[in-house]
């Protein structure tokens, strides 16, 4: 049977400050770089080889993808299911700078929270990262290969909180993601009720 892996891409200097980035497009830092070179070796260490990477269009997901796994970009596969959650005109806003009725239903009560200006909702992330996972469960599950995913921090919330069968209201407070973190989900992947 395949094996899967998420994985989160590596610190951005928004990262620093703690800015919601969504589809901005950011590139890594330094220390970003540095996190994606210790990710593969990491993972060569624990005996994880990818034989299939799949990954964000956005190229901080991109740069993460190739330095982790060595491989150039026209052998990874992009999938625009995979880019990050869109934050409408938060993107670039500290979340420090964030109107606090707008994070108490954001990221305490996200059952409630109702999308404008150009945000998705969480339904919508939903919808686009299950159709992933759906697709490349039912097209690899049969094989042997070792897939990694190359993605963002609301993304793997999203399919973290999907796969642990957690309430919504639990995305942002049992699911935690550090850059380049990666995260085994074949048996949680197996168990998943499409």
């Amino acid at each position: 049977m395949s094996k899967f892996y998420l994985m989160r891409h590596g610190e951005t200097d928004m990262n620093i400050i703690r800015c919601m980035q969504g589809r901005t497009n950011t590139q890594l830092n330094d220390t970003g770089r540095a996190q994606a070179v210790q990710a593969g070796k990491d993972l060569e260490q624990k005996g994880i080889r990818p034989t299939v990477v799949y990954c964000s269009p956005l190229d901080r997901a991109r740069e993460t993808a190739q330095i982790a796994s060595g491989w150039e970009r026209d052998q990874i596969q992009f999938d625009g299911r995979l880019v990050e959650m869109a934050f409408g005109k938060h993107e670039g806003t500290r979340t420090a700078d964030m109107p606090e009725e707008y994070k108490a239903v954001f990221f305490d009560d996200p059952k409630s929270f109702v999308p404008k200006d150009g945000e998705e909702s969480y339904a919508q992330l939903r919808q686009r990262t299950t159709s992933f996972l759906k697709d490349i469960f039912e097209k690899y599950k049969d094989t042997e290969d070792t897939i990694l995913i190359v993605t963002h921090g609301a993304v793997i919330h999203d399919m973290l909180t999907f796969l642990r069968k957690l309430d919504l209201n639990l995305f942002w407070k049992e699911v935690h993601t550090l850059n380049c973190e990666v995260f085994p989900i074949t048996e949680l992947l197996g168990q998943a009720e499409f």
